[in-house]
């Protein structure tokens, strides 16, 4: 009996270790470069362990295969390529975008129902709501948002004025952002005051609070990687009771069930996401054929959670960043504050939609700002079919993954000198010294580009003027001298508080 159990055990070990190691030679035997994967991790134990990031993980395989257009790289036992050349870049985000239209990301759309999200959609899925989705954010519809942005300045004006000497003038500029771009996104795309900018706990507002609860605890994130993993089915099937996910999807359906019935009752028609999505449900259209049934509560309600989130989250990190880099830099910081007083001064001290883009240096200050911290940290994108690269012998197959390194491509020293310095005359120069659209993709390139790219760089400058039109920025003993960054989901932000003084300019 003994023999016979440990021949059992041997044989499911043996099997085990067979199922973990089968692909280890997927990308040798197509003569691609890479390192070599363990057991069980693949090349990513760092990643599953919650011990760095993705960003830091892919720069430091992107500089290790300095001169490889790919590289092979294994998630646990899954092979994905990591692509470097610009030409293939290309090829894979606009030339043969159609046969690379899914992201290839896991949905588990019972275990999080938000992950019905427009980022997580395949090819088909993501072509109707796109389609469907941009009407809100045309260069016409953007231009009537401007107005209601400088509401929110004025909020902000008021809420600093109030803040700012209780607190000894330093102020939490992560928290000052999220603030800011939480109002607008609010207030223009769900028709709500979400009064970020009246009240003092931030934290308690219910979709701060329930957004943050998607993100999860340390622990809980490396469990849930683990099952995802290992077990995804049985995770998309229990994972909705676990880790607060009923709380939170309950909230958001219950949030829009609300309004839509409160606009329904009084007759109120707008043009944002909520009058969207109620569109929509009358009217699924094409979504009904894709789906094979009606359009659910919780995929309507994944997108109210998907436009805040990215909304917010992006814009708010980016004006957080830049104002960091501003208090450190001077210079910058007066540079851009005379072209912001310059341009009022010039127009009668307004500040009128078509004057945004007469601002060289804010545009330059930021796009480096984008540079130096993108959004998103990679693009991934799986392939349709068998797929051969152009001008190469090297050819994957159908569903095939891969991934595309921003933070790698914004931190290469032969294509940004000094990678790590602030320096937003790399786009003050960049006309006399174009460089390749593909080595600058902070809303990525292509037909499934972030959908609000317009949207947050206008809400971006729009918090930066308001801000520096009337604030000195200042390190205090309380600013880091470094910070490094977490992925949240689709969008990367600072790992811990920034904290700045504002003091008033003059």
């Amino acid at each position: 009996m003994l023999v016979i159990i440990e021949i059992l055990c041997g044989l499911i070990i043996f099997l085990l270790y067979y199922y973990f190691t089968a692909t280890f030679n997927f990308w040798k035997k197509r003569n691609i470069p890479g390192p070599q994967p363990a057991l069980f991790f693949g090349t990513m134990k760092n990643i599953i362990l919650g011990r760095t990031i993705l960003a830091k993980y892919l720069k430091s395989i992107y500089d290790a295969y300095e001169d490889a257009p790919f590289v092979g790289i294994f998630n646990m036992r899954e092979p994905i390529l990591l692509i470097k050349d610009p030409e293939h870049i290309k090829n894979v985000l606009i030339k043969d975008s159609a046969l690379f239209s899914s992201r290839g990301l896991p949905v588990y759309s019972k275990a999080e129902p938000w992950n019905n999200f427009l980022f997580f959609a395949d090819g088909p899925m993501a072509h109707v709501i796109r389609t469907r989705m941009s009407t809100i954010f045309t260069p016409s519809k953007i231009k009537e948002i401007y107005h209601t942005m400088l509401e929110s300045l004025e909020r902000l004006d008021i809420y600093l004025e109030e803040s700012l000497p209780r607190n000894d003038h330093m102020i939490n500029c992560s928290e000052l952002g999220a603030r800011l771009t939480a109002d607008i996104i609010g207030n223009n795309l769900m028709g709500i005051n979400m009064t970020t900018l009246t009240t003092e706990n931030f934290e308690k507002n219910d979709f701060i609070r329930y957004s943050n609860m998607t993100r999860g605890t340390n622990w809980s994130i490396i469990v849930k990687v683990i099952m995802q993993k290992t077990f995804p089915r049985l995770y998309n099937q229990i994972g909705y009771y676990f880790f607060n996910h009923e709380e939170v999807n309950n909230f958001y359906v219950n949030f829009l069930l609300e309004i839509m019935e409160y606009r329904k009752k009084h007759g109120i028609i707008k043009p944002d996401v909520v009058g969207l999505l109620m569109e929509i449900k009358e009217n699924p259209g094409k979504l009904s054929e894709i789906t094979g049934s009606d359009v659910s509560n919780e995929f309507l309600a994944s997108y109210i959670f998907g436009f805040f989130y990215a909304g917010y989250e992006t814009a708010a990190s980016t004006i957080c960043n830049t104002l960091y880099e501003l208090a450190f830099h001077p210079n910058i910081q007066d540079k851009l504050r005379k072209e912001i007083l310059d341009t009022y001064a010039k127009n009668n001290g307004q500040l009128l939609y078509d004057h945004i883009n007469t601002m060289p240096y804010l545009n330059a200050v930021f796009k480096e700002t984008l540079r130096k911290y993108p959004p998103a940290d990679s693009v991934q994108r799986e392939v349709s079919t068998s797929y051969t690269f152009k001008n190469t012998d090297i050819n994957v197959p159908k569903k095939q993954k891969v991934i595309i390194s921003i933070h790698a491509l914004h931190h290469d020293s032969k294509l940004y000198p000094n990678p790590d310095i602030y320096d937003p005359d790399r786009f003050i120069d960049e006309m006399s010294h174009p460089r390749d659209p593909m080595h600058y993709l902070p809303f990525g390139h292509g037909p499934r580009n972030c959908i609000g790219e317009r949207l947050g760089i206008l809400q971006s400058k729009v918090g930066l003027i308001g801000i520096l039109r009337n604030y000195k920025i200042d390190v205090c003993e309380k600013t880091v001298t470094s910070y490094g960054y977490v992925s949240h989901r689709f969008v990367t932000a600072p790992s811990t508080d920034i904290f700045i003084k504002m003091t008033k300019a003059n």
